[in-house]
């Protein structure tokens, strides 16, 4: 297990102005904010569905880009369009992909998992990785960044086995998981890609100490950070009761800025040694 210390600012961007300054982020990078409709296959049936994605598109020339994946509760547009806003001041292209309305949800938090598992979504990230590839904006390098139920499908696009199963060829360069839940039987596996993990100590919800494992078995501990006083969602923004899980327990978020800075920061430095 790496543990960080917090030192200094994060390129120049204050966590607690990120949505104040979101427009001006994309004023200064020329980025062009459209959505689009993007065909995936479903796992179960190998039917295709057209999910809602948002892109962040940089100007005037090609640029890697950075899948974000949402969280159970849906793609909050003041958390999604935060990371979106400092990934184009990084010089990456963003694309926030919806996973779930498309398939009749506005929620999977205490749904059926059915609606869209973390295999499913990583299926979904594949999808939109080709075609962002075909687009004129992009070159051939993508990665995914992912949040709580986000972040363990980011977690199965990583696992060589089930991306050599479900997919053929990888077309995903490295992922970050932040906050994410990690199956156990993953860990006889090996990563397929650069794979960055971000847990917290107060996580009732997704624990860090499975991820840890997980970590040590893929042989990835330099590249999982551990923040001892943080609770899930620590980087959202938002303090309080999230929705209720499956079994009805509702997990306590606590918005953290110190965390969010380094978690920022250590996403920046991965990103930039896999993606350029």
């Amino acid at each position: 297990m790496q543990l960080r210390r917090f030192m200094g600012r994060l390129c120049q961007v204050d966590v607690f102005k990120w949505f104040a300054l979101s427009l001006m982020l994309i004023g200064l990078t020329g980025c062009l904010a459209t959505s689009q409709k993007v065909s995936v296959i479903e796992l179960h049936n190998r039917k295709p569905v057209e999910l809602n994605t948002q892109l962040h598109v940089l100007e005037n020339k090609k640029s890697p880009t950075v899948i974000l994946l949402h969280g159970c509760n849906g793609p909050d547009s003041i958390h999604m369009n935060k990371w979106a806003s400092q990934l184009n001041a990084w010089g990456y292209n963003a694309v926030i992909v919806d996973s779930i309305s498309a398939r009749g949800a506005k929620q999977i938090c205490n749904k059926p998992i059915l609606i869209a598992t973390p295999e499913q979504r990583s299926k979904d990230a594949y999808d939109v990785a080709k075609w962002i590839q075909l687009q004129p904006w992009a070159t051939q390098k993508v990665g995914v960044v992912g949040f709580s139920h986000g972040g363990s499908a980011v977690i199965y696009s990583a696992a060589t086995s089930y991306v050599e199963r479900n997919f053929g060829t990888q077309v995903i360069s490295a992922g970050v998981a932040l906050y994410p839940g990690c199956d156990q039987y993953l860990i006889s596996d090996k990563p397929a890609i650069p794979i960055q993990m971000h847990t917290a100590g107060r996580d009732q919800w997704t624990l860090a100490s499975l991820c840890k494992n997980l970590a040590r078995g893929w042989k990835t501990e330099s590249e999982f950070f551990f923040y001892e006083n943080a609770t899930h969602g620590f980087d959202t923004g938002f303090t309080g009761s999230a929705l209720p899980d499956v079994n009805g327990t509702r997990h306590w978020i606590e918005f953290n800025p110190l965390v969010t800075e380094q978690a920022m920061r250590e996403s920046k430095r991965f990103l930039d040694a896999n993606l350029r």
